[in-house]
């Protein structure tokens, strides 16, 4: 049986993860997520941020919700509002 040989193209690989197309649906389903935990908690209190990693080799694009209020983080706390959430991203 004969060897398959691969040569992975790093630059491609961080050229598609940084795709404009691709920032937008990383970025839209993390505000589905925050606004769905949002409508739960009846606050403004689940934030997102968006982000590329570093460029070791591949420069991955990061989005996450965070809870930047106190009752955000009480209401995840006692709900688990974002693992719950997860799913509708």
């Amino acid at each position: 049986m004969s060897r398959i040989r691969l040569d992975h193209k790093w630059d491609g690989y961080y050229r598609i993860r940084s795709a404009p197309k691709v920032r937008r649906e990383l970025e839209r389903r993390a505000k589905l997520i925050a606004d769905n935990c949002n409508r739960e908690s009846g606050s403004d209190g689940y934030r997102t941020s968006s982000m590329q990693g570093a460029r070791r080799p591949y420069g991955r694009w990061r989005t996450t919700v965070i809870t930047a209020t106190g009752k955000a983080m009480r209401h995840n706390a006692a709900t688990q509002a974002l693992i719950k959430h997860l799913q509708d991203g």
